[in-house]
């Protein structure tokens, strides 16, 4: 279906659009020059309807709200019956993509609520789990971030932040975790080894990422933020002593902290060098290959 101007009107309106057509789930914008496909993605789904001294126009507005596309010339009696067409067009093709995004809009707050409402460290799997799951859901519902916000706003408020990941908010709470963590845990911290661990010790000790790497020199207290970490997963009840294996290159290394982890942690904790523990997954994969073929 389509509305266009008069060849008179066409002239007067130069390089203006003087046509529209519904085609498909997309709106067909012709002028002297050009043709301009806009889909429904792009269209908020309202036009206004201006009236002049000879024809009308119909004004629409992008899903953004950042442009607008002006149609003149255009007879002015069949403006708003083509305009009631063209709303109730998208409405329909929206209803079926807002049913979509209602399925899932409960669990996307949910998740959302669960994440930003823990009490603990907030990592990078976490928050990519979350990131990724909304982005999913919305394109599932085949609506962009601007429909969606518009359809459901008070939804889409607290969600909107998320689809761009809402960085400096992690971080953030991850510092105000690791302050509190800090003061809980100072006297502990003092006290753990023969000189109180600093400021960058501690927070090595305490951050709780999927991987964390400390970078320093010889003699800075490497091994102390080791067992410290250790000690302070059990003490916290965030792990057991059968949970942890600490690893180290050299033997010597690795009796050192296993004397160290006796005397201020547990006698539970496993030490290895890495050539021992490779040597008894080799023995243990050996052993259950042997059985397996034994029950063969």
């Amino acid at each position: 279906m389509q509305l266009s101007a008069s060849r008179l009107a066409q002239w007067l309106v130069q390089g203006d659009y003087y046509s529209i057509a519904l085609d498909g789930n997309s709106l067909v914008l012709d002028s002297q020059t050009t043709s301009d496909v806009i889909s429904f993605d792009d269209w908020d789904g309202s036009i206004e309807i201006h009236r002049g001294v000879l024809w009308g126009a119909l004004e629409l507005t992008s899903s953004n709200q950042q442009y607008c596309w002006t149609v003149h010339g255009l007879p002015w009696h069949e403006c708003k019956p083509f305009a009631a067409f063209l709303i109730r067009s998208y409405q329909d093709w929206a209803q079926n993509r807002v049913d979509k995004l209602d399925a899932m809009l409960p669990e996307m707050l949910q998740r959302i609520a669960l994440f930003s409402n823990k009490s603990g460290y907030l990592r990078c799997s976490e928050h990519h789990e979350l990131h990724q799951f909304l982005n999913d859901g919305l394109k599932d519902s085949e609506l962009n971030p601007e429909l969606a916000a518009t359809f459901r706003p008070r939804s889409f408020e607290k969600i909107s932040p998320w689809l761009g990941e809402h960085q400096a908010w992690v971080e953030e709470h991850n510092q105000q975790w690791l302050t509190q963590q800090s003061q809980k845990w100072s006297s502990w911290f003092d006290s753990f080894e023969k000189s109180p661990l600093n400021e960058s010790q501690r927070t090595a000790a305490l951050i709780d990422q999927d991987y964390n790497l400390v970078l320093a020199g010889a003699g800075t207290g490497k091994t102390s933020v080791l067992i410290a970490r250790a000690g302070y997963l059990i003490a916290s009840q965030a792990a057991v002593p059968e949970d942890i294996l600490m690893l180290s290159f050299g033997r010597k290394a690795a009796e050192e902290m296993t004397d160290r982890l006796k005397e201020k942690v547990s006698d539970r904790v496993k030490v290895a060098t890495f050539h021992s523990l490779v040597h008894k997954l080799f023995v243990m994969l050996n052993t259950i290959s042997l059985m397996l073929l034994r029950l063969l």
